[in-house]
């Protein structure tokens, strides 16, 4: 490097300067002097409230702290989960075991992701019933199911409204 070229180089506007043979520590060092640091993954975390629903941490975990990639899940989520209640309903309204049980698990797996352990706990209740064959207590076990499902539909809104606005 030529004397000087650090400073010429600064004063136009570059970040950082490392003179040839680079020096891994000294690269290090610039790189972490001049790349910002991620934002903690609390940036995008629901607000206490929501968290009664959505256990953030249980979320971050299951994806290895990609925040971005919590949302995506959620909004994956939430487009596809009215169709499977629906399926669900189908299913109650027709007494087919075999569908409620497929479609209750389905929630289940999805929502167990989030930690949203009250819609976890629904699905597993109704999944339980369908298994067992005795569909006396369907009805009102998707209804449970339903509302829990819509209070986490709820909480996913308002939290991509809180990130996107």
């Amino acid at each position: 490097a030529m004397k000087g070229d650090r400073s010429r180089f600064l004063d136009a506007g570059m970040d950082g300067y490392i003179a040839k043979p680079v020096q891994p520590k000294e690269l290090l060092s610039i790189i972490e002097q001049t790349v910002p640091k991620p934002q903690a993954a609390r940036e995008h975390q629901p607000k206490p409230a929501l968290q009664e629903i959505i256990d953030w941490k249980r979320a971050l975990a299951a994806v290895d702290g990609d925040s971005e990639l919590v949302h995506e899940l959620l909004r994956i989520f939430a487009s596809g989960a009215p169709a499977i209640l629906e399926k669900l309903r189908a299913g109650v309204e027709q007494k087919n075991a075999a569908a409620i049980e497929h479609g209750a698990h389905a929630l289940k797996g999805s929502m167990s992701n989030f930690g949203a352990e009250d819609a976890v706990q629904a699905s597993l209740r109704l999944e339980t019933i369908a298994r067992n064959g005795n569909l006396e207590h369907a009805a009102e076990g998707f209804e449970q199911l339903e509302r829990e499902v819509q209070r986490l539909l709820d909480a996913i809104e308002t939290l991509e409204s809180e990130v996107t606005g």
